[in-house]
């Protein structure tokens, strides 16, 4: 599977002319199309088809709050699409993978791959909050259409570079923090070094600290943090790491365009560190190239409360300290901030008093590896994957697979990943009041899910021959280990 196409539209648009063709109408509504050098035809045929199946669909709504259209399948293609922004609709069409006929022959078989409608739709929403995070939303563009074209123009292909549609799983649609382990005293003292930083370098408006791409702390609104930490360490397959954004496919430079009212997108670009040395992910550049703003990249980002901010951030030993400085008034387009709002002489002391002040990262590190390591060694009894929608934690197993040495990037292979996609639709879609689900397909194990209290995990048991009510056990069991003191029924 892969994107075939990338569409958004605005059906409220019109044309300017007093008399306009179908043709006229047809483009007005079109804000962005990718490929951009696809024909007019295509162009107009597929906002014609994608809101001719939000009208269709419009008629057969539970609620009127309740979304339209959301995806589609036909032989070739998959359709998602979403309502981003009021009456501003994205869409993206992916092309099923294809096989050969049988003995050679000239006919091709498309594959309806498994990847799940909601996943898809996740990744659609991503998408449209990366953009909105770097660049403030599609509405404020209003007056500025060539403008949007050209952020969407860098964007959307370089966003697209990204994904990889052989490796999303549920663990990208929960969108949520693994967080890292640390004992309450820990804790305390990383909050008293933030707020003692903050203190005495006022332009610093949040703060949050991370260990090898696990949250520790954040001072952000849990929204912004959920959105920061998506873009700065965690792909789509639920792996995390403080480098993503130094590596392929991401890892793209900063230019005087990427910088606010040029007409690259910031998306993907930062400082480039070597291998995994320290240094600014965003801010100073780690290589010499004079003074002034000039090297300095600290990238412009909308806050949900409306207000914006700037990013520094960078890494020390595998903690990554993220901040965001003080951006401006309330209501400040992200696009138009074209100056710093800070001095950038002040980085470097700033730098230093993180890393080298008494109680600074130099001396938190040796407790938060410890306990990091020490918890994060340990090798769990089964696999799984756990999400609590209340604070967005995520866990995945620290488990080898039954079917190799290599611990699975998901914890579950491939089928028990799909498996596991289905349950979670039941939970959240299908039949909201399910609690538990259990089956056990030919040739493998039993997978079981639960939903009770904002909370939902999902557990692959080893071994084809255990029985229905072996899996009943095992699942109480599991639920008792790591739910001792928290009322599951």
């Amino acid at each position: 599977m892969s994107v075939a196409s990338v569409l958004v539209f605005d059906p409220s648009r019109k044309a300017h002319r007093k008399k306009p063709t179908e043709e006229d109408v047809q483009d007005a509504k079109i804000i962005y199309y990718h490929p951009s050098g696809a024909s007019p035809e295509e162009k107009r045929q597929q906002v014609g088809l994608v809101e001719g199946l939000i009208s269709f669909t419009r008629m057969f709504r539970e609620s009127e709050g309740s979304p339209a259209f959301r995806a589609v399948r036909t032989q070739q293609h998959l359709i998602v699409a979403r309502e981003c922004e009021p009456s501003i609709w994205m869409a993206m069409a992916l092309l099923h993978s294809t096989t050969s006929g049988l003995d050679g022959a000239d006919a091709t078989d498309w594959d309806d791959d498994d990847v799940s409608d909601t996943v898809l739709l996740a990744l659609l929403r991503n998408c449209h909050e990366v953009f909105t995070l770097l660049h403030g939303r599609i509405r404020s563009f209003c007056d500025r259409k060539s403008r949007l074209c050209d952020l969407f123009e860098d964007f959307i292909p370089a966003y697209i570079a990204t994904i990889d549609c052989s490796d999303l799983t549920i663990l990208h649609e929960m969108d949520g923090y693994h967080f890292g382990p640390v004992e309450r005293g820990t804790y305390l003292a990383i909050q008293s070094f933030l707020s003692v930083l903050q203190r005495n370098f006022p332009v610093i408006r949040y703060a949050a600290l991370l260990y090898d791409a696990y949250l520790v702390y954040s001072g952000l609104p849990p929204a912004d943090m959920r959105l920061l930490y998506s873009y700065l360490v965690s792909y789509a397959n639920g792996n995390v790491s403080n480098h993503k954004l130094n590596r392929r496919p991401f890892g793209r430079m900063p230019t005087a365009a990427s910088q606010p009212g040029g007409g690259s997108s910031s998306f993907g670009r930062v400082q480039l560190l070597e291998g995994n040395e320290d240094g600014f992910i965003f801010g100073p550049s780690n290589v010499p190239t004079g003074s002034g703003a000039s090297s300095m990249f600290v990238p412009p980002i909308a806050l949900h409360n409306g207000s914006t901010g700037q990013l520094l951030a960078f890494l020390y030993q595998g903690i990554m300290l993220v901040m965001v400085l003080h951006g401006g008034l309330e209501g400040d387009s992200v696009d138009r901030r074209a100056r710093l709002a800070f001095d950038p002489g002040e980085v470097p002391a700033l730098h230093e008093a993180a890393v080298y002040s008494p109680g600074g990262l130099k001396d938190l590190l040796p407790s938060v590896h410890e306990q990091f390591t020490r918890i994060m060694s340990q090798e769990d009894s089964y696999r799984f994957v756990y999400f609590n929608a209340a604070n967005h934690a995520v866990r995945k197993s620290n488990r080898a697979t039954a079917s190799g040495k290599e611990k699975c990037s998901s914890s579950l292979l491939p089928h028990e990943s799909h498996v596991v996609q289905n349950m979670h639709a039941v939970f959240t879609d299908t039949d909201p009041e399910c609690r538990e689900i259990l089956l056990k397909s030919s040739g493998s194990g039993w997978i079981g899910g639960k939903n009770t209290l904002d909370r939902e995990f999902f557990v692959a048991l080893d071994g084809s021959n255990l029985s229905f009510t072996k899996a009943q056990d095992e699942m109480q069991k599991f639920g008792t280990i790591h739910f001792a003191n928290i009322f599951i029924d």
